[in-house]
């Protein structure tokens, strides 16, 4: 009897990673070898990006209809907004939206999924960088934008009002914000 050492039935998958054989244009193996070579990193690595981001953003988002806008066309638009706008935007209009949207993209609108959902638009979107820092009492999430006072206003309200659950602590600065969230710590028995 003679068994095949690499039949499906006897190989045992021990890599997260699946090797396969795709057809890609020249044109776009060029580009994608240009800039693997100008990062300093493989092909592989700039097309597991590429992939990782369509999973991860590109076909939610266009599912959801979203729109992409420069920077200084998002300052001119918050530079028009009144306060009581952005406040009533912030408080009463972005809430829901932000919820459905985490509920769509990750079944969940916990507050969790929507940390999940703030660090997409931050890595995809294109909204700022960001620091996570989890600890046993507490989440403290830092967000910086440079969009200035105004969308900072506009997030504080927003995350305040998505996270008022936890009696969040938000602060809004010229060009970012700073939002604690106390975690629920577990009683022992």
């Amino acid at each position: 009897m003679h068994i095949n050492p690499l039949s499906s039935e006897n190989f045992v998958e021990t890599s997260k990673t699946k090797l396969t054989t795709v057809r890609i244009p020249r044109a776009l193996y060029k580009v994608i070898q240009e800039d693997a070579e100008s990062d300093g990193v493989g092909f592989n690595t700039v097309l597991t990006r590429i992939l990782r981001k369509y999973v991860e953003w590109d076909r939610v988002a266009e599912k959801l209809g979203m729109l992409s806008v420069t920077r200084e066309a998002m300052k001119s638009l918050m530079g028009a907004i009144s306060e009581s706008q952005i406040d009533t935007i912030a408080k009463k209009d972005a809430p829901p939206v932000t919820k459905e949207m985490a509920e769509f993209w990750f079944m969940s609108s916990s507050i969790e999924s929507q940390i999940q959902l703030l660090e997409r638009f931050c890595k995809y979107g294109g909204l700022g960088d960001y620091n996570i820092n989890k600890a046993e009492n507490e989440t403290k999430l830092h967000l910086r934008h440079g969009l200035g006072r105004s969308f900072s206003r506009m997030l504080a309200g927003i995350f305040g009002t998505i996270f008022q659950s936890v009696n969040p602590q938000v602060e809004a600065e010229e060009n970012s914000i700073t939002i604690v969230l106390r975690n629920r710590v577990k009683r022992k028995k």
